[in-house]
C-alpha cells in the first residue's frame, strides 16, 4: 500500500497510525511519500502512490473522496520579531482573526511555497489585505519555516495541527499563535482512483485512520 500525505496533520499522526493498522493487517507493507499538495495529487494521478491524503477543493474525474478532517491554518509570530517591527498585537488581534492583515504591512514573512494549499491561502489573505509582504525565506517544509519564525526572521503561515509536533513547548511558547477566518480553513480528505472492484485495504486503511483521530 503505497501513501502520500501533504505537509498536514497526517503526517503528525503516521507514527500512530501505521503501528494500528499493522496490528491488524500484520503482512501489508506501507510505503508513504510526503510532498506539498500539488505534488501528492499528481502523484495519485500517475499511479505513484495508491492513497492520497490532501486537500482537495473540488472532486477531480476519475477520483474517489472521502472526509478526513478539517485543517486550520494559524498565524505564528515571535516575541522577538515582534519587538523588531515595534507591532502592538492586542491593538490588531481581532482584524487578523478575521482575515484582515494590512496592520502587517511592516512584517516581514517567511512563506510556504504557492504550490501547497497552506502557502496559497497564506499569500491570498495578504493579497486581498493590501499587502505585498517582505518575504525572508521561502519553503516548500512547513518545520523550516517554523524554525524561522521561533528565531524572529518572520511571521509564519501554519496548518495548526503541525504545531505540536514541529516545535517543542519551549519553542512554542515563544510564539503568539492567531487564529484565522473561516476562508483559511480547509478539509483534508482521502483520495484514491476509481475502480470497478473495491480494493479492502484501502477502505480499511481509512478507516483505521479515522479511528486515530476521534
Amino acid at each position: 500500500l503505497r501513501v502520500g500525505i501533504a505537509y498536514t496533520r497526517g503526517r503528525a499522526i503516521m507514527p500512530r497510525l501505521i503501528p494500528a493498522f499493522q496490528r491488524e493487517y500484520p503482512n501489508v507493507e506501507v510505503t508513504l511519500r510526503e510532498g506539498t499538495n500539488d505534488a501528492i495529487q499528481k502523484a495519485l494521478l500517475n499511479g505513484g502512490i495508491d492513497l492520497a491524503i490532501a486537500a482537495y477543493p473540488k472532486s477531480p474525474p476519475d477520483i474517489e473522496l472521502a472526509d478526513y478532517y478539517t485543517e486550520h491554518i494559524v498565524l505564528c509570530l515571535a516575541d522577538s520579531l515582534l519587538s523588531q517591527c515595534r507591532f502592538d498585537l492586542d491593538a490588531h488581534r481581532s482584524e487578523i482573526a478575521e482575515g484582515d492583515l494590512h496592520s502587517l504591512r511592516g512584517c516581514p514573512f517567511v512563506l510556504g511555497s504557492a504550490a501547497d494549499v497552506g502557502g496559497r491561502i497564506g499569500r491570498e489573505l495578504l493579497r486581498t489585505s493590501g499587502v505585498s509582504p517582505v518575504s525572508k525565506a521561502t519553503s516548500e517544509n512547513v518545520e523550516t519555516l517554523l524554525a524561522l519564525c521561533v528565531q524572529g526572521v518572520g511571521a509564519c503561515f501554519c496548518p495548526e495541527n503541525l504545531l505540536q509536533t514541529a516545535l517543542s513547548p519551549e519553542q512554542l511558547a515563544q510564539l503568539h499563535i492567531l487564529p484565522l477566518c473561516p476562508g483559511a480553513s480547509y478539509p483534508i480528505c482521502f483520495a484514491h482512483l476509481k475502480r470497478s472492484y473495491p480494493w479492502s485495504v484501502l477502505s480499511e486503511f481509512i478507516r483505521i485512520a479515522r479511528d486515530q483521530i476521534k
